[in-house]
């Protein structure tokens, strides 16, 4: 017992002066050519978006933000084509809004800009100078036969040749008003409302030859605009208010009932009631002949969200309305027509929204902003009935806590803040995907993952998460919580796998060990030696039945019988041990803080190993592509690696990244990839 107590003490010293083995002298380490490199960090990160479009069922995808960034995507963000526009990114113009007549030809506009593309984005075309002059361009939109309009804050454009050639027109009625433009919808060529900077609307019925002043009746200042016809419009603004609009007759028969018209309130002439209406004032407009006797009125639809709204879209009886965060959800939708809003968590962002938009099918929508929790922008599409969530953006500033690779190309990383990427390029960019846990603080962390093909497989995380996907990692589904069998509460699950299409384990805090045998639709505690209530923090399972797992305090565990039973082995180490990898029953290493062991017997034995002098810290992860070729990541970006069984170690990769690199996943001896801190994702050069 004295030996095993005082042997941590020598085993730390060791490591602190870089020794050998004890009773050894410092011999030289081998070493081969292998290098690394950083294919990606926070730095690609997409960023905080001010725009989107969306076309053909969610397939096309066009996206801005400040500084002349664009992008566009043709298969639904799994891959996107990035300009920034030199002249725009040296004024430090942002990206108003975009439009697109089809996936080839579009229009976006800023600050003294309008720019075109005919190849689907790869290039853009000023089409602009020597006519927008001074003006900030605010919004665009094409309205079918090669048309496109656009507005500033005092200015109507007209293109008849799909963005190539523009006429001006002043909208006089602004000036009357000292007000500017903030946004504007067309419900086809002629038809078409604008949200001001004041309390008042412009509605035109002739393209825009024409506009008619509307007071809106409210004292509040609205800033989207959603056509739903040609007579209803719906707005949004401040203090999350969001009204409707519609030209109707003066007994109202557009709402099937008949109502009553004074000065200044809409009153039921049965009841005398206005609360079931939830409305404030409506006004006659200015101009009433000019809408064939109707009158303008003007009817809160949703009660106050105590934020900004600041892009509302309407198709049929599905509605979807973004704007400013709180600590609440950030999306609105509207299953019947717009009459009332409900918040959801389905779109898994928590930033400012800037833009919601329906293709023009209306089988698909877009919303567009800043993710405040994991960094940069966000990009959220889903289905006509925005029921069904995913995630478009690329890039992330989050930690990343494990990473599996399922071929040479395509992997997926998960981390802190429910981070969920994939990558279809080895790892260069980083998709995200909606985690199904929403979380308005972040405090969700995925910490595990692996996959048993190249379409199906698992991660887990915060309390007892459990999440699994069949399409490749692009979507995920939680299962149930009564799925999962334990009689310890479970904070947190660290690592996860599957040694088969039906056999699989995962670890986590309490001395937790969890099996499935059928496929993960339900797991099982398996009971772990007497006085086992340590953090277990990761597991190597050659087969079904034989494994090992290690965790705090020095803890290592072996099974031979698939979890049922489990012995205790001894390192003579008692900090925590945070990676293991067995490549045989016998030929084993582990890895943890100031700790690289190293067993030949099974785990019967460990021994450490000898590292170059002053190489030590917390080292996180291991993996080894065959008996002598192994790597460890760990803290301040380091990065050791073996070529002789683990008997030496030497660092590779310094100065690259000061980063902590959590995890390593080795796919052959070839095709390795190490994840951390800050999105970073490094590669072996071979």
């Amino acid at each position: 017992m004295r030996r095993i107590c005082f042997l941590p003490f020598v085993v730390l010293l060791l490591v602190f002066i870089g020794c050998d083995k004890p009773g050894t002298e410092e011999t030289e380490v081998p070493k081969d050519d292998t290098s690394w490199e950083i294919v990606n960090t926070s730095d690609n990160i997409m960023p905080s978006l001010s725009t989107g479009c969306i076309l053909n069922s969610g397939d096309f995808l066009a996206v801005g933000a400040g500084a002349g960034f664009v992008a566009v995507s043709h298969d639904g963000g799994e891959h996107w084509t990035t300009n920034i526009i030199a002249e725009m990114e040296e004024e430090g113009f942002s990206v108003n809004c975009i439009a697109f007549a089809d996936e080839q030809n579009g229009v976006f506009v800023g600050k003294r800009s309008i720019y075109r593309t005919t190849d689907g984005g790869v290039s853009w075309t000023d089409v602009g100078e020597g006519v927008v002059g001074e003006e900030n361009l605010k919004a665009v939109q094409y309205v079918g036969n090669n048309t496109y309009y656009a507005v500033s804050s005092s200015k109507f454009f007209v293109s008849t040749d799909g963005g190539n050639s523009w006429t001006i027109s002043d909208i006089s009625e602004l000036a009357s008003l000292s007000l500017g433009v903030n946004g504007v919808d067309f419900s086809d060529e002629n038809h078409g409302l604008i949200a001001t900077t004041g309390y008042y609307a412009l509605y035109t019925n002739d393209g825009g030859q024409s506009w008619f002043v509307e007071p809106l009746g409210m004292d509040t200042v609205l800033y989207s605009v959603a056509a739903v016809d040609t007579e209803v419009f719906y707005l949004c603004g401040q203090s999350g208010i969001i009204v409707s609009r519609s030209l109707v007759d003066t007994t109202l028969e557009h709402y099937d009932t008949t109502l009553v018209i004074d000065s200044m309130a809409i009153v039921d002439s049965v009841s005398g009631d206005t609360t079931g209406w939830n409305i404030d004032t409506t006004f006659e407009t200015t101009s009433v002949d000019s809408f064939d006797t109707t009158i303008a009125v003007y009817i809160r639809a949703a009660n106050e969200f105590d934020r900004e709204l600041r892009s509302i879209d309407i198709y049929g009886s599905y509605g979807i309305c973004v704007g400013k965060a709180d600590e609440d959800e950030t999306v609105l939708i509207s299953t019947d027509g717009g009459a009332s809003w409900l918040k959801i968590p389905d779109a898994n962002v928590y930033g400012d929204l800037m833009r919601a938009l329906f293709t023009p099918e209306g089988d698909a929508a877009i919303v567009v902003g800043s993710d405040a929790i994991r960094g940069g922008g966000a990009v959220r599409i889903c289905d006509g009935t925005l029921s069904t969530w995913k995630a478009a953006n690329y890039g992330t500033a989050v930690s990343m806590q494990d990473v599996v690779f399922v071929d040479f190309q395509n992997g997926i990383f998960v981390g802190k803040k429910g981070a969920i990427y994939t990558t279809n390029d080895g790892g260069s960019n980083l998709i995200a995907r909606v985690c199904p846990v929403a979380s308005d603080t972040g405090d969700v962390t995925i910490s595990g993952v692996d996959f048993v093909s190249s379409t199906v497989g698992f991660a887990v995380g915060t309390d007892s998460l459990i999440i699994k996907t069949t399409d490749g990692g692009k979507t995920w589904q939680i299962v149930p919580a009564e799925n999962i069998s334990s009689e310890t509460e479970i904070d947190h699950l660290n690592r996860i796998q599957m040694v088969s299409e039906d056999v699989g384990y995962v670890v986590g805090s309490g001395g937790v060990v969890l099996k499935t045998e059928d496929g993960g639709d339900t797991w099982v505690q398996k009971p772990v030696p007497d006085g086992i209530e340590c953090e277990l923090m990761s597991l190597c399972f050659l087969d079904e039945d034989e494994g090992w797992v290690v965790g705090g305090s020095g803890v290592v565990l072996h099974t031979s019988n698939g979890g049922d039973t489990w012995e205790q082995q001894i390192t003579g180490v008692n900090s925590s041990l945070t990676g293991v990898k067995f490549v045989s029953s016998t030929d084993g290493w582990i890895c943890g803080n100031m700790a690289i062991l190293r067993t030949t017997d099974g785990g019967n034995n460990w021994e450490f190993a000898q590292i170059e002098p002053n190489l030590f810290g917390h080292f996180r992860d291991i993996d080894f592509s065959d008996s002598q070729h192994g790597w460890i990541v760990g803290n301040f970006g380091y990065i050791l690696h073996t070529v002789d069984g683990g008997d030496t170690w030497y660092r590779q990769a310094e100065g690259m990244t000061e980063n902590n690199l959590y995890a390593i996943y080795v796919l052959d001896g070839s095709h390795i990839w190490a994840t951390g801190d800050a999105g970073i994702v490094m590669k072996l050069v071979p």
